[in-house]
Parts: structure tokens; C-alpha cells; sequence
């Protein structure tokens, strides 16, 4: 579950990168292209690497995935999904990178870059960046030094990036920022719009539609919707899921969100045909159970796909239709493809 205000529910450690060459990934990133798509069967993916794996993102293909360990001096790394390799990802000296989300061409990602101050993390200090996935060279799309920026993704198209930007607050302690707005980088990043005047305490990156109309996303807290969406049964104070329409900027809850059967709903992402998909804990009288669920639209209902932690989260490869699912076993990092595909 990477659900929270980027600090609050989410336990990170910021620290240090790791070196690697390039030479090495760039290996990786050739042998990928040339293999042949993976089946769709049940199989288990483990890094050897210890940590959480809140954030994590997988290719469109399905051929590879790259993810953060939130471990102290972890950084990022790309999983090769044909072979098992695994390598570092090179970022910026005294620098660290997190939160990567790949494009739908498979060709780049878009990450956090934070800045390091005597070893530890300058929350005041963060910038988006776009990493080429051929050479790892990059680029600047929002600079740091305005605020707490977390969880950016792209666009299907790959046109637009969204993210989160929030402000440290005086007081830290275990929640050193909140009050977070949407945001949008067009093109190539000259300026960055606000899309939200809500200032919510907690959010969570989620998906764009097909049509790039509509932008789906967690939230808690925040400023109260109209009073129409709030007789809808919306209640700010609850984690649940939001979409919001780019054109006219109205937000609403989804159709998932009913407080009586989820304590939260949380990180929505969809598929090639547009099904929404998302992280909950339903509701019930025993403790609480960390699952992925897809919601197959009114005929088909909505089904629990798999079991998960409260340090997991999914990620979905668009093309292929691959699945996948992060977790901590034994205090390694592991990921799972499921026996379900979302193209069939």
C-alpha cells in the first residue's frame, strides 16, 4: 500500500543512492527487447534486495519493472522480467531518486529527485525529473524549492505528467507534510498548472483515462466537494477514491467508495479496456485484510483478484495485460505476477 501523505501511513527512509554502470543496464534494457512476451502463468519474481516495496512500476510490455526499496542508501532498480537481472539505477550525485512511474512507450520514467543535505532528506529540496530508459540521461520538468512534490505519473499518451505538491509543516513530527494539490506538467514541463484547490492531508497516485479526461486518485482530508457530491455519501475525513473531470476541474467520488464496506480504497489504476482497479481493506469483525480488486463493471461486480500487505502495492503493464503485485517476505522484496490477465 503506498497510500498516505507521501509520509504519514507510509514509513520511508531517505538516504543515499546506489552506483552502477551504465553500460550494464543498457544490456539489460537490449536483451529485453529481443525476448519474446511471458505467459501469463502464476510466477514469483524475488530481488534478493531487502526492503518495502511500495513503489513500484511495470512496462507496458511486461518485459521489466523498476522499483524503490525504501531502505536506507536503496535507490532505485530495474528488474529484468525475461531473465530475473537485476541492476541500480544511476541517479544524480548527493541525490535521490523515488516514486518512478514508467511511460506507456516503454521508453522513459518520470521519478522524484530529492536532494541530500548531511545525509539526510531536504524536504524542501525535491524536483520531478524524466529519465530516458536507454541511456538514463535526464531531464528537469519541475524544479525543487516550491514545496513537498510526491507520486508522479504519466498520461496514457504519455503527454502530460501529474504529481502531488504539498508544504512541510512547522510542527513535522510523524506527518512533516500535507495540505497536497494536483498538478500538471504539459509537454515538455515549461510551467506546471494546479488542478486542485482542495489542500488534502493525504493522497495517493492513481490513473489517467484512455481519453485523457479523467484523472483518478486517492485522497484523505482536504476542502469539503460541493454539496451535491456530499449527499452523494463522500466524506472527506474516509480514504477513498476520487476522479476528477480536467475540463470543468469538478471532483467526485467514484462509484468503489462506500464507507460501509471498506475501512479504505486506495492507488486506482486501469487497464487496456478501462477497468478500474484498486487497493482496499473491506470492512469486517476480524483483522484487517490487504487486498487488490478490480471492479468488472455492473454485470460482472466487484472481484478480489489477490491477497496482499500493507506494504504491497500493483502495478499494471497496459499491453501485455501482466499483473503484478509487490511484497516484503521475510524482509525481501519480491514481486509477483498473478495467474490473472487484465486483457482476458
Amino acid at each position: 500500500m503506498k497510500f498516505g501523505n507521501g509520509f504519514g501511513f507510509v514509513r520511508r527512509l531517505f538516504f543515499g543512492t546506489m552506483n552502477t554502470t551504465r553500460i550494464l543496464l543498457g544490456i539489460m534494457l537490449m536483451t529485453m527487447m529481443a525476448t519474446p512476451a511471458i505467459g501469463a502463468e502464476e510466477k514469483v519474481f524475488r530481488t534478493g534486495r531487502p526492503g518495502f516495496p511500495r513503489y513500484f512500476s511495470v512496462s507496458s510490455s511486461g518485459k521489466f519493472l523498476v522499483f524503490g526499496t525504501e531502505k536506507p542508501l536503496g535507490g532505485l532498480y530495474l528488474l529484468n522480467l525475461m531473465t530475473g537481472a537485476i541492476g541500480s539505477v544511476p541517479a544524480e550525485p548527493g541525490r535521490f531518486w523515488e516514486m518512478p512511474s514508467i511511460s506507456g512507450d516503454g521508453t522513459q520514467m518520470v521519478a522524484v529527485s530529492t536532494g541530500m543535505v548531511d545525509g539526510k532528506y531536504n524536504l524542501g529540496d525535491m524536483k520531478i525529473i524524466v529519465v530516458s530508459l536507454k541511456d538514463w540521461s535526464w531531464r528537469e520538468v519541475s524544479p525543487g524549492g516550491d514545496g513537498v512534490k510526491i507520486d508522479p505519473f504519466y498520461s496514457q499518451n504519455g503527454d502530460k505528467i501529474y504529481y502531488f505538491k504539498g508544504a512541510i509543516r512547522k510542527d513535522r513530527g510523524a506527518t512533516p507534510a500535507s495540505k497536497y494539490d494536483l498538478y500538471v506538467i504539459n509537454g515538455g514541463g515549461a510551467k506546471d498548472e494546479r488542478l486542485t484547490e482542495s489542500l488534502f492531508y493525504q493522497v495517493s497516485a492513481g490513473d489517467v483515462s484512455a481519453d485523457g479526461s479523467t484523472v483518478y486518485f486517492s485522497r484523505y482530508g482536504g476542502t469539503p466537494m460541493t454539496q451535491q457530491v456530499q449527499r452523494s455519501g463522500d466524506d472527506t475525513n474516509e480514504l477513498g477514491l476520487v476522479a476528477l473531470d480536467v475540463r470543468s476541474k469538478e471532483l467526485r467520488p467514484t462509484q468503489h467508495y462506500h464507507k460501509s464496506k471498506y475501512v479504505f480504497i486506495t492507488d486506482p489504476g486501469l487497464d487496456a479496456k478501462g477497468r478500474i482497479y484498486f487497493f482496499g481493506t473491506p470492512r469486517g469483525k476480524g483483522p484487517f485484510e490487504y487486498s487488490v480488486f478490480r471492479d468488472n463493471g455492473p454485470n460482472g461486480g466487484i472481484q478480489r483478484l489477490a491477497n496482499a500487505s500493507n506494504s504491497s502495492s500493483f502495478s499494471i503493464a497496459k499491453r501485455s495485460g501482466d499483473i503484478y503485485v509487490s511484497d516484503a517476505q521475510n524482509g525481501e522484496v519480491v514481486f509477483r505476477r498473478l495467474a490473472i490477465n487484465a486483457n482476458e
